[in-house]
């Protein structure tokens, strides 16, 4: 009995990495229409959509701190973020010339609904802000090399 304890505590550990309280990985589905963001730029020549393995967001959750490095020289605000990993942020895979990317879409504060019950709709359904400055961007993630691209924040209020 206290074995299987020790593996639910496990398992539970690992979805806890993978999905875990400011993140969400969006089905295939969603990709495009994440991409819809209508005040920041996004990466243009997707050809397609991907389903991403859980191990490629547990490695991108591991290297979220390097993205505070990279610089937004992209419209609507110069700059970086210095703590990406306290912004809620939405998962999905995109094709680039052939190359698997992860987009990241992040915001500063918990998505804001009307309704008790869609509290955590932001977790299944893309979210798109016009405006909001820097405290919504977006950018791209490649699990080959394990490096961010592409920051661009929204445009300012």
């Amino acid at each position: 009995m206290k074995g299987m304890h020790a593996i639910a505590v496990f398992l539970m550990g690992i979805s806890t990495a993978v999905a875990g309280e400011r993140s969400a990985l969006l089905p295939p589905s969603y990709a495009m229409e994440l991409l819809g963001q209508c005040s920041r730029a996004t990466p243009s020549d997707v050809a397609g959509v991907w389903v991403v393995p859980h191990r490629v967001i547990t490695d991108l959750e591991t290297d979220l701190p390097k993205l505070s490095k990279l610089k937004s020289t992209q419209c609507c605000g110069e700059g970086s973020v210095a703590h990406p990993e306290t912004f809620y942020r939405q998962y999905a895979g995109v094709v680039i010339h052939g190359r698997k990317y992860v987009y990241i879409n992040a915001m500063d504060g918990h998505p804001l609904y009307l309704k008790e019950q869609d509290r955590d709709a932001w977790r299944k359904k893309p979210m798109i802000a016009c405006d909001g400055g820097q405290s919504l961007w977006g950018a791209l993630y490649d699990p080959e090399t394990r490096t961010f691209s592409q920051l661009a924040f929204n445009g300012p209020a």
